[in-house]
């Protein structure tokens, strides 16, 4: 099969599930990943033959996608600031989102060269942790997670990447019955938790819903800030004086999230909004 003939069959079999700027993303990354090609040789070489064995991969990999199976799942990884990162079922997949808010953190602390101490909550693929201990080595940094297997994941990307980060496998949820990290206080706390009630879950895409772990997605439809109460809790507890909060949030709570810390006496809170122009991220300042 030419490679003219192997994209035009790839386009056809998954025009019905991606619309055409993704999926020629994709089409893409299926090429990077099987003959490490560059966009440019999609356009020059496409008169070339595929051997077989390459066309089994790509076949096999199309039978995934036609699931709706996220491509980052199915080649195992993705980028996120410029570093690659495993990623499977056990994880989320990295958002643009989440690297406003990275970023964010680094505008804030790009010029203070005092060292800091922070914690990430519900780390997953520890996309967070590891591309802020790459901006600042001399941070101490520390990330949670109550999945075992997510945490598995973590820590390949911590060492893939030569990050020093500490993982701690804990239910953050049940910190008050055991703090953690030995009493540790914090400079700076950071977390994408799960913020969308169950019941959107049918507006939610079939490649989220069906392939990235529930449990770092939807919250009870009765208490849809459930994990920003505990961080405001946790934050009166173990942030120090004039520490930071960096968090994403549900553009559709932003409002109610705003105001659950105010009334948990935290004085200075900013939203912003993301590049879609929704209110995703919040900060939240300790007195």
């Amino acid at each position: 099969m030419m490679v003219s003939e192997l994209i035009s069959f790839l386009q056809k079999e998954l025009t019905y599930i991606y619309e055409s700027p993704e999926l020629e993303n994709i089409i893409f990354l299926l090429f990077e990943e099987n003959l490490s090609w560059k966009r440019t040789d999609l356009v020059l070489r496409r008169a070339d033959l595929i051997d077989a064995k390459t066309e089994a991969q790509f076949l096999s990999q199309l039978q995934r996608l036609k699931t709706s199976e996220p491509v980052q799942y199915v080649l195992g990884k993705t980028w996120f600031r410029g570093l690659q990162f495993i990623v499977n079922s056990h994880v989320l997949i990295p958002r643009p989102e989440t690297e406003e808010l990275v970023e964010w953190i680094k505008t804030d602390f790009i010029h203070d060269q005092e060292k800091k101490n922070l914690l990430d909550i519900g780390t997953g693929s520890a996309c967070i942790p590891v591309s802020l201990k790459k901006e600042f080595p001399s941070w101490n940094i520390s990330a949670i997670d109550f999945s075992r297997k997510a945490l598995i994941v973590a820590k390949q990307n911590a060492s893939m990447n030569s990050a020093e980060v500490q993982f701690i496998e804990k239910d953050f949820l049940n910190w008050s019955a055991d703090s953690i990290a030995n009493r540790e206080t914090w400079d700076i706390l950071v977390s994408n938790p799960p913020y969308i009630p169950v019941s959107d879950r049918t507006t939610i895409a079939d490649r989220v819903k069906n392939f990235e772990p529930s449990s770092a997605l939807f919250v009870p439809d009765h208490d849809p800030l459930l994990f920003y109460r505990e961080i405001a809790r946790y934050g009166n507890h173990f942030l120090r004086e004039k520490g930071m909060i960096y968090l994403e949030i549900n553009e559709n709570f932003a409002e109610q999230v705003s105001m659950l810390f105010s009334h948990e006496g935290y004085p200075e809170i900013s939203l912003r909004k993301d590049m879609r122009g929704k209110d995703r991220l919040i900060r939240i300042r300790k007195k």
